[in-house]
């Protein structure tokens, strides 16, 4: 199996949010606490049917294009009480074990959350990117099939649950193009990886 590494652009996304992370124990010197870091981690369903489980010829369940878990790490810009903004880099991966092996699909996520707080409330609109989106056959009569770079959005709603821990319910509206030649799944060049999320994160 082939591995494929992420591409340059998002090598630079993962790096500037490196950077910026790497910066914090100074911006946290500032009186007005507007960085924090963060980490969390979303369960995610939804999207096409790409991948299926199979467990003696039964069909048991499927790998969804905007399906699995996601985890990650980033940081958060709060300029004011009433508004924040989320920047965040991380690993998604759905899986599923067959006959003939596991099938999975994984992704690596870069999202930008800017949101307006009301309380304990956060109503968010974002820029959700995936790169490196791969679905791993299992097997060499199931070859992986590559997607081209992708970008959404996000409509998200989140609550403080505890002190610097938020819970949150968001969709996402995102498609995936095949990248390799002459592959189709099922009849088209085009899956449908939009999704429901139930997100929870730490601020620290």
């Amino acid at each position: 199996m082939t591995i494929k590494y992420p591409p340059p652009t998002a090598l630079w996304l993962l790096l500037a949010c490196a950077v910026w992370m790497i910066s914090l124990p100074v911006l946290a010197e500032d009186k007005a606490k507007k960085f924090s870091i963060l980490a969390g981690f979303e369960s995610k369903s939804g999207g096409d049917d790409v991948g299926e489980l199979v467990v003696d010829g039964v069909d048991k369940g499927d790998v969804e294009a905007g399906g699995g878990m996601h985890f990650y790490l980033g940081m958060l810009y709060k300029p004011s009480s009433a508004f924040e903004t989320r920047l965040t880099a991380g690993y998604q991966l759905d899986r599923s074990p067959t006959d003939t092996g596991t099938v999975y699909m994984d992704r690596y996520p870069v999202e930008l959350v800017p949101a307006y707080c009301y309380r304990d409330h956060r109503f968010g609109l974002g820029l959700i990117y995936h790169t490196n989106i791969v679905l791993h056959g299992g097997d060499f009569d199931n070859p992986d099939i590559n997607f081209k770079d992708s970008l959404g959005y996000s409509v998200e709603y989140g609550y403080k649950v505890a002190p610097f821990i938020y819970l949150g319910f968001r969709y996402v509206n995102m498609f995936y193009d095949i990248e390799n030649e002459n592959v189709f799944l099922d009849g088209g060049r085009r899956v449908n990886a939009s999704h429901f999320g139930i997100n929870l994160y730490v601020q620290y």
